[in-house]
């Protein structure tokens, strides 16, 4: 049993008081904390303060019309206002950016003069969702403050959720700084809890339990204004409250008044004549509506003075009531008074499959629960956890599990008084990708340039989702059961194959990666034609990188051909061209399945020499025809580019540009001639041997 009662008076383990008379009852506990905070174990060395808000995601829960992260914000921004001038501030948050993340834990202001703009932005940034690690934060606000101490003021609802002991942690830091003191305010936690958390405080600091806006707002009111304060007493009074204005004559009593017994009671939730299958959340509340108990769990056991009370209990959705009256024991035996609600549990959890847990199956994300009613019931809400409980009225109801981009559905009916477990299958299976070359019997075995995606045939169903595997050769994909699409992004083209994922199942689909087909075409320039003359073209055609890093040789290898036809693996491959004197150089991506033809342009020129002598005199036996090219300074290479031997003419394909040409025969006669040949060019130059 998880819960607080609300006595007339609680005394903190820490504190010692002396009572004067005329002392009643406190009317709240924001009394008691703002008489507590009034004490010398408030003092702490310096006037350097580090104040810790609870960010968790219990933080979220509803206290009145606000959350209580709502409610701590506006206190803090309230208070902060009138902070002591001079007296230096940090503000540590937990909890507050991940849901289940021990490590969350960020200084939202480092400790110094107190900035209004800044604090106010920090806290809008909160939003409740994590754990609660109450040790590390000590920690990290510890290590803000200076080597001689100072205070800490820890506000949380929840105890330490992230496995460590943070009364251990609390007393190594106060070992370690001498001046070190810790308080702490617990907000809305039962009394049992606050015990649990007095031991960080230990015997210097204050541990307090407020219970709303109001006594949250005067104990950080009070903390603020005593949090660098001297030592001003040993001991306190306590003054009536308020509310309860002292006697103006103190008139002495004649008889003392008959002590007021409690009665101990045992409330018990039922559904018809057997307990509730679950816990509820009660609250227990006299005739004029003051709280006496709140907390939660199948039953409780209290002492209660003679009276009228009003018991509420709750589940997920389900209420239930009863207007009650305590009587004085009359055997000193608890009186068993039962409540009635109309509700069932339901127990959630969710597996991959029906062969696996989620555990097992390595999913990122948080479980969550959806409970929408059928019948008309109250909307009803659960935690999120691998394993739920829900306390539900009776009816019908769809539960959907999710887990991380996964999801399934089902329909359940709650009955009244009985307990079921529900379990949520995803139903996911394991689908196995891979990629092979037509004919090849091993499939690709590098990711290189591999992209793969699985997407559902039908969209608006629980597969409604993409996946996707980037640069690897086989991916093994987690998916909800179901007809799929698997497409392979490779080289500048789409494959796709329909797939069946299998629950609880691993399955592999191969894609064929087929063949290209390219055809080479060569010339001299754009606007020339083709080469059709086989002598034209030297070619070579070799891999650079194809797909799934698959080797491969040589396609060409300095073939002569005027136009290639070619079968190729789909990747990159290296083109290159010569004829004549000019090259050219173009790597040509392939995708698969394409046929695509090519063209290199050489940027070139066709030149023709023809050596005669004058008309009349013999025609020579074989002429030297020598091409040099043109340097950057108008001059000529001393090497030529080109040179051969014929009896009439010689020809070459040369790179556009100026040239020097030169002849000279068996008997000695020679010419020469400049020449500028463009790209494109077919030049005829006849040269006249002297």
């Amino acid at each position: 049993m998880t819960g607080r009662q609300n006595p007339a008076l609680r005394l903190v383990p820490q504190l010692v008081f002396s009572a004067v008379a005329g002392f009643r009852q406190l009317a709240s506990v924001a009394v008691l904390i703002a008489t507590f905070l009034l004490l010398p174990a408030v003092a702490a060395a310096g006037d350097a303060a580090v104040l810790i808000i609870d960010s968790s995601g219990s933080m979220s829960e509803r206290q009145g019309t606000e959350t209580r992260l709502d409610a701590a914000r506006a206190v803090i921004r309230k208070e902060v206002e009138n902070w002591p001038e001079g007296r230096e501030l940090g503000l540590i948050a937990y909890g507050h950016r991940k849901a289940r993340d021990c490590r969350d834990i960020e200084t939202l202001i480092p400790l110094g003069p107190v900035n209004l703009s800044a604090v106010k932005q920090g806290l809008d940034s909160l939003r409740a969702r994590g754990k609660t690690p109450l040790s590390a934060s000590l920690r990290q606000a510890a290590g803000l403050l200076p080597p001689e101490g100072g205070s800490i003021l820890l506000v949380s609802d929840g105890l330490e959720t992230c496995n460590e002991d943070p009364c251990a942690v609390a007393e190594d830091l106060r070992k370690a700084k001498a001046g070190l003191v810790i308080h702490v305010i617990g907000f809305g936690l039962s009394e049992q809890d606050m015990q649990s958390l007095a031991c960080i405080a230990g015997s210097s600091g204050l541990s307090i339990g407020t219970g709303d806006r109001q006594t949250l707002s005067e104990a950080l009111s009070k903390a603020g204004e005593q949090i660098a304060a001297e030592p001003v007493a040993t001991e306190i009074k306590i003054e009536p409250a308020a509310a309860e204005p002292a006697p103006t004559e103190e008139v002495p009593p004649t008889t003392p008044p008959a002590p007021i017994v409690a009665a101990a009671v045992h409330l018990v939730a039922v559904v018809g004549d057997e307990p509730v299958p679950g816990a509820v959340r009660w609250q227990l509340t006299t005739a004029d509506g003051t709280e006496v108990y709140e907390g939660e769990s199948r039953a409780v056991d209290l002492d209660l003075n003679p009276g009228q009370y009003r018991a509420a209990i709750a589940g997920s959705n389900a209420t239930g009531s009863a207007d009650i009256v305590v009587k004085p024991s009359t055997d000193g035996k608890p009186a068993e008074i039962r409540v009635p609600i109309e509700a069932g549990l339901i127990q959630l959890s969710m597996v991959a499959s029906n062969s696996e847990e989620i555990s097992a199956a390595d999913i990122k994300g948080v479980p969550v629960y959806r409970i929408e009613p059928l019948d008309g019931q109250p909307p009803a809400t659960v935690a999120d956890a691998d394993k739920a409980e829900a306390l539900l009225k009776p009816g019908r109801y769809r539960i959907t599990g999710s887990f991380g981009s996964f999801a399934a559905s089902r329909d359940i009916t709650v009955a009244a008084g009985k307990q079921s477990e529900e379990v949520i299958d995803l139903g996911l299976g394991r689908i196995t990708l891979e990629a092979a070359v037509e004919g090849a019997k091993e499939p690709v075995a590098s990711g290189s340039g591999l992209d793969w995606s699985l997407e559902p045939e039908a969209a608006g169903t629980a597969t409604d989702l993409r996946l996707e595997a980037k640069a690897t050769a086989r991916p093994t994909i987690l998916a909800p059961a179901g007809p799929y699409t698997a497409s392979l992004q490779v080289s500048g083209a789409r494959i796709n194959q329909p797939v069946e994922v299998v629950a609880g199942k691993t399955v592999t689909a191969r894609l064929p990666l087929p063949s290209a087909t390219l055809t080479l075409e060569a010339a001299l320039s754009p606007n020339t034609p083709a080469f059709d003359d086989w002598r034209d073209a030297i070619w070579s055609v070799v891999p650079k990188s194809l797909i799934g890093g698959i080797a491969a040789g040589a396609a060409l290898e300095n073939n002569l051909v005027a136009r290639p036809v070619l079968t190729l693996t789909p990747g990159t491959w290296i083109v290159s061209l010569s004829s004549g004197q000019a090259k050219a150089t173009r790597d040509i991506d392939i995708a698969p399945g394409a046929k695509v033809t090519e063209r290199l342009d050489l940027s070139a020129g066709r030149l023709t020499v023809i050596a005669e002598p004058n008309a009349g005199q013999a025609l020579p036996m074989n002429v030297l025809v020598s091409i040099f090219a043109g340097t950057g300074d108008g001059g000529f290479d001393e090497k030529p580019l080109a040179q051969g031997g014929t009896r009439r003419d010689f020809g070459s394909v040369l790179p556009a540009g100026r040239y020097r040409v030169t002849a000279l025969d068996e008997t000695g006669r020679a010419a020469e001639v400049p020449v500028d040949l463009a790209s494109g060019q077919s030049l005829e130059l006849k040269l006249v041997l002297q």
